[in-house]
């Protein structure tokens, strides 16, 4: 409930709290200038009373407005408008804004405090006028070299993430001033990586009239190449400044130079130490080769003696399994041929014996019925037994036909 009437009340709060700071009126301070803090940019908040005043305002500061309204024909009115101050209005591209072609007559313009992430020559090649520009404390990480395009004298850079400044040739610049007026230029407390190198091509090659040159606590790429030409041009600059107090800051790359205080660099210190620090690597590099061969070289060793074993009981498992499988089918096959043998023996080997002169009893001879066991004691005795009965009987029929012979013979000698 609480939440829903806090909802409630900044909605109704923020439509009147806009419509007042919407209607804050500018205040006209002197006979030429103009200051509008946290407002819209409109004739209703102007306090002049005709059109001729407007030609007399020649400062101009509209200051922490934010994003609220303005009119566009505005700007147009102030003629004679020398100096403009943006800052702080959460600008993050100035050619976004619908007045920006009116400004072409501006000498100083102040940008400062705002969201701007680059700095492109297109957005200032009409500003031909334009002697003082401020874009310190914004969020630049790439800017041109807008100052071979116009007679620009002081440039504030301060504050800022550059990373990349652009070449710029002089047959780009207007040929109705000198190829580069500039004199003040203020890179102060930047936190990306600048180089000597880029200052050589952009400023110290086409800037003569430099008289200040602020490098303040930055974060630099300390090169061999930088320093044997562009750090050692611009120590041998005549700068208004001490050199002690124009150029501080630390290393950051190499990595050999990193956290180095760049005023205690000189050609031989840095040079000499980035090449003992690449014959370093060259070294680690052999020996991580080295030793990475020889690695690779035990690995595949004990990868062939892995094999070796592993293939060992495999063959092991295989002649294992062959001979189980061997087996097996020499028992499947034995049994079929003992399973024939014993419906064989028990269908025709059935023995009657009659009664004969020894003996009177009738004795009748069934075989046992093989099985794939080994047979027992009393089936091997029987076994016995009937062959003995089977060879009385040959011999008995053996010497009955012998008799017979001979009583025939003595029969028929009688």
């Amino acid at each position: 409930m609480i939440l829903i009437v806090l909802i409630f009340i900044c909605v109704q709060v923020n439509p009147l709290l806009t419509e007042y700071l919407s209607s804050i009126p500018c205040e006209y301070q002197f006979d030429n200038t103009l200051i509008c803090r946290q407002t819209s940019l409109i004739h209703s908040n102007l306090p002049l009373t005709n059109e001729t005043i407007y030609s007399n305002i020649i400062n101009l500061e509209w200051i922490e407005s934010g994003a609220y309204v303005f009119s566009t024909n505005i700007i147009d009115l102030f003629s004679n408008l020398k100096n403009l101050s943006l800052q702080s209005n959460a600008l993050t591209s100035v050619s976004a804004l619908s007045f920006w072609s009116y400004l072409r007559n501006i000498s100083h313009l102040d940008l400062s405090q705002n969201r701007l992430i680059s700095l492109n020559n297109r957005d200032f090649q009409l500003f031909h006028n334009l002697i003082s520009l401020n874009i310190s404390l914004n969020f630049l990480t790439t800017i041109e070299p807008i100052w071979l395009l116009m007679p620009i004298q002081f440039i504030d850079l301060s504050n800022n993430g550059i990373n990349v400044i652009g070449n710029q040739n002089l047959q780009n610049s207007t040929p109705d001033f000198p190829a580069c007026l500039l004199k003040h230029i203020y890179i102060n407390h930047n936190r990306g990586l600048l180089s000597f190198s880029q200052f050589q091509t952009t400023i110290m090659d086409y800037c003569p009239l430099v008289e200040r040159f602020q490098l303040f606590d930055n974060h630099w790429h300390c090169a061999c190449t930088d320093l044997v030409h562009s750090l050692k041009h611009y120590r041998t600059l005549r700068l208004i400044d001490d050199q002690t107090q124009t150029l501080t800051g630390r290393c950051e790359t190499p990595l050999s130079l990193r956290h180095i205080d760049i005023q205690k660099l000189t050609e031989e210190f840095v040079c000499e130490r980035l090449l003992l620090f690449d014959s370093i690597l060259n070294d680690e590099a052999t020996e991580t080769t080295s030793s990475s061969s020889l690695n690779f070289s035990r690995q595949v060793i004990f990868l062939f003696l892995i094999g070796c074993v592993i293939g060992f009981l495999i063959g092991l498992c295989l002649h294992y399994c062959t001979h189980r499988c061997y087996d097996f089918i020499c028992f499947i096959l034995y049994k079929c041929d003992r399973d024939k043998i014993g419906n064989d023996r028990t269908s025709n080997e059935s023995i009657t014996m009659n009664e004969t002169n020894l003996s009177r009893n009738h004795f009748i001879y069934y075989p046992a019925i093989e099985t794939d066991q080994l047979p027992s004691y009393s089936q091997v005795m029987n076994d016995i037994f009937y062959l003995d009965i089977i060879t009385q009987q040959q011999q008995q029929q053996q010497q009955q036909q012998r008799q017979e012979s001979e009583i025939d013979e003595n029969g028929g000698e009688c």
